[in-house]
């Protein structure tokens, strides 16, 4: 459903709130599957919130799963801006 709304919609407010809302079901989702689909889950909660930080949203739960989820070697390729 939420990705439905985020297709439909055309008002940025709205299909930034229903990203923010798809992610953290996603991650949820994750917490709760079998093992057999860990990987596609995983895989799914990844680019949502990559796609979120992307788009340098400030959304707190995408830029940490982009964190947290990286490898250290990889961390300095973020261009960190300071408003």
């Amino acid at each position: 459903m939420y990705q439905r709304v985020i297709d439909w919609t055309d008002q940025m407010e709205t299909r930034r709130l229903f990203e923010s809302k798809l992610l953290r079901h996603a991650r949820e989702s994750l917490t709760v599957c079998s093992p057999q689909e860990k990987d596609d889950r995983r895989d799914s909660v990844w680019r949502i919130a990559h796609g979120m930080v992307v788009l340098n949203l400030p959304d707190e739960l995408a830029w940490t799963i982009c964190v947290d989820w990286k490898d250290f070697e990889e961390i300095g390729k973020y261009i960190v801006r300071l408003s």
